[in-house]
């Protein structure tokens, strides 16, 4: 299974363009692939405990619990204070979550947030696609932990691109790398 990370802020469009990409994999390539984002097993506890669903969907990021927080919130003082306890906790989460897709040609993690995660990424024989889109401006921990990580692959410059031109520079990139 090759790993493909995509990094960048809050709403640069990193989940967009893995389901774009997952698309064109599975439709061209006849390949399997699977949009797996490291942090799902905490979503699902997030919205089992803070707000009684069995399920995360996207309008939980922005719900507000009854202490003011927001789910999206919840979630980066939850990784954090995880990560805390232990550097590689996202890493293992996302090792748990994959091990029922073994079979799998492709797995596209939209939310590389750490250089640990990118680093996994690049052992396993994958690649890290940063995008740049910053509208949010947040200095969550979270949020810059990347800033001066050295070793992406392909760094997208696509704050004032579409998302069809993103896609386009990284189908472009993969296909020259031999990725996909």
């Amino acid at each position: 299974m090759i790993p493909i990370g995509i990094s960048g802020k809050m709403q640069s469009g990193k989940s967009t363009l893995a389901e774009k990409l997952r698309d064109y994999i599975e439709r061209e390539t006849d390949s399997s692939v699977i949009v797996q984002p490291v942090i799902d097993g905490l979503k699902e506890f997030v919205a089992r405990a803070m707000f009684e669903s069995k399920w995360w969907a996207d309008n939980l990021k922005t719900a507000v619990m009854c202490s003011g927080t927001t789910g999206r919130e919840c979630l980066q003082v939850l990784g954090v204070t995880l990560r805390q306890l232990n550097p590689d906790f996202t890493i293992n989460l996302l090792q748990m979550e994959l091990q029922s897709f073994d079979h799998l040609d492709y797995v596209l993690i939209p939310d590389i947030r750490y250089p640990n995660e990118a680093d996994w990424v690049h052992s396993k024989g994958g690649v890290v696609i940063r995008l740049l889109r910053n509208p949010i401006d947040s200095e969550d921990e979270t949020e810059t932990a990347l800033d001066g990580y050295k070793d992406f692959d392909l760094i997208i410059d696509n704050r004032d691109l579409e998302i069809v031109q993103t896609f386009a520079e990284a189908k472009a990139f993969l296909a020259e790398r031999k990725v996909i």
